[in-house]
């Protein structure tokens, strides 16, 4: 892929890296570790939007443990960069 994307700190955000976002639970929300397996890019009403396709790790904010692992996919404008995946 040869644009490249960052966060709003202007970290890369690439495949293999450990980011931060926001998910929904209910009528709460709460934040959630994930590592990035592939950008993506989504075509909505004639504009790309990329994306991300994020494993979550498990490591959330709240009271309610995650139910599932599943892959979920995240707006690249909704991801902030924390580390790389070892």
């Amino acid at each position: 892929m040869s644009e490249q994307y960052t966060d709003f700190r202007g970290t890369a955000v690439e495949p293999n890296a450990v980011v931060l976002y926001s998910a929904r639970r209910g009528n709460e929300s709460r934040m959630s570790e994930g590592i990035v397996e592939e950008i993506q890019r989504t075509r909505v009403n004639g504009r790309v939007y990329p994306m991300v396709v994020v494993q979550p790790t498990g490591r959330d904010t709240g009271n309610h443990a995650r139910k599932t692992l599943k892959r979920v996919h995240v707006d690249i404008n909704r991801v902030a960069v924390i580390g790389e995946a070892k």
